[in-house]
């Protein structure tokens, strides 16, 4: 079988450039009896006269890179934890789950995050929480909400979903429904209130930030 070089080491070099722990992965389908062919860093040349599909997956861990913008790059946890193990993920990563604080930068971020993880029963957790103490303390559900730098939340610039009354502590019998969410049963880009461990039958998706200035060099 003959070959030629026809893929530019630059794209190796860029995607292994940062010594962490970043996964590319190529994986290239080829109409040559049904076989695969994997290109692994380095890598410069592909089979002569066989159409090839390239599909490219730029993650840190199980966080895979999706967008960019507003001096963040924004990464989509590929694996459903609790609200308390999506932030710790992200934060072994150096990342801190999304924390929105722009009124243009919720439905922005939404309309790129990849369908596939839009399913029924699944939603995206958000760098939001609650003041538990606020909330013994005779707090409304409203009140006391944070994102995780500490930094209050500004009332004019929330995004609670107004159809079911959200924050409305719906799993409040479960457990405190402290844990701010997207998404959640078809509400796009509202905000939905949930309980660190939602129940089984819930899959909830962090969505983590970290300043482009950090971001490995294919951001």
């Amino acid at each position: 079988m003959n070959f030629t070089k026809s893929i530019n080491s630059n794209i190796s070099r860029a995607l292994f450039s940062k010594n962490i722990l970043l996964s590319a992965l190529f994986l290239l389908s080829m109409s040559v009896q049904g076989q695969k062919m994997v290109i692994s860093e380095g890598d410069t040349s592909i089979c002569v006269g066989n159409q090839i599909t390239l599909n490219a997956s730029l993650s840190i861990g199980s966080f895979v890179y999706f967008y960019s913008a507003n001096g963040k790059a924004y990464f989509l946890d590929t694996i459903s934890r609790s609200w308390s193990g999506a932030k710790a993920a992200a934060a072994s990563y150096g990342m801190k789950l999304w924390m929105i604080k722009q009124s243009s930068e919720g439905s922005a971020v939404w309309n790129t995050i990849p369908s596939k993880f839009k399913a029924t029963n699944s939603f995206f957790w958000i760098g939001l929480y609650q003041d538990p103490a606020i909330e013994l303390a005779g707090g409304a559900f409203t009140d006391g909400w944070k994102w995780v730098d500490g930094t209050p939340l500004n009332p004019a610039l929330t995004n609670w979903a107004g159809n079911i009354n959200e924050p409305n502590n719906q799993f409040q019998t479960i457990t405190p429904a402290n844990f701010g969410s997207m998404g959640f049963n078809g509400t796009q880009s509202l905000w939905s209130d949930m309980p660190d461990t939602p129940p089984a039958s819930y899959f909830g998706y962090a969505i983590a930030e970290m300043p482009i200035a950090s971001a490995p060099t294919f951001v």
